[in-house]
């Protein structure tokens, strides 16, 4: 693929190239290649969102890269300027939600959301985090329960722990 493919979906092809660089590139430490990389794919992004800005799926795609903007730049120390991208992800997936139980807007708001948390806690700003994580235990707990109704459905250290799944991964215990 060129560096400047025509029509849109070589476009969309390129700014994915470009994002999931931008994603990979922490891997290797180069965390300043990485947001240069996402920096390339929201500017695609955006250009395609202004070329088609009815176009629901550009507008998810547009949202992700900001997402990805935001967590490259809560990795390599600048969660201030993450939560910016972040909470702009934020808004375009909730305007993009047109079914409010999809479950793929909700799984990348909780991620968004997830990352933000992040970043208010690299601020010490604990009571912010706090609420994130919160929203997103609840969204994914809804998630697995409505994916399949009935099952209850728990990952191997929930299971092997007894405790959910947000206590198991490093996170403060409850009551601590």
């Amino acid at each position: 693929m060129g560096t400047n493919p025509q029509g849109v979906a070589g476009r969309r092809g390129l700014a994915l190239a470009q994002s999931r660089l931008g994603a990979s590139l922490p891997e290797t430490g180069d965390g300043a290649g990485a947001i240069r990389a996402a920096q390339r794919a929201l500017a695609m992004e955006k250009a395609l969102l202004d070329e088609n800005p009815g176009n629901v799926q550009i507008r998810g795609c547009c949202a992700t890269a900001l997402r990805s903007l935001g967590r490259g730049l809560n990795q390599t120390g600048s969660p201030r300027q993450s939560l910016g991208y972040l909470e702009q992800a934020r808004q375009i997936a909730e305007e993009v939600a047109a079914d409010p139980a999809d479950w793929r807007v909700r799984s990348m708001l909780a991620a968004c959301r997830g990352e933000m948390a992040r970043a208010h806690l690299q601020l010490g700003q604990r009571a912010a985090a706090l609420a994130h994580v919160v929203w997103v235990w609840r969204t994914r707990e809804e998630l697995r329960t409505s994916l399949l109704p009935g099952a209850a459905i728990r990952s191997n250290r929930e299971r092997r722990s007894g405790e959910p799944w947000i206590f198991s991964h490093g996170s403060p215990r409850a009551g601590s």
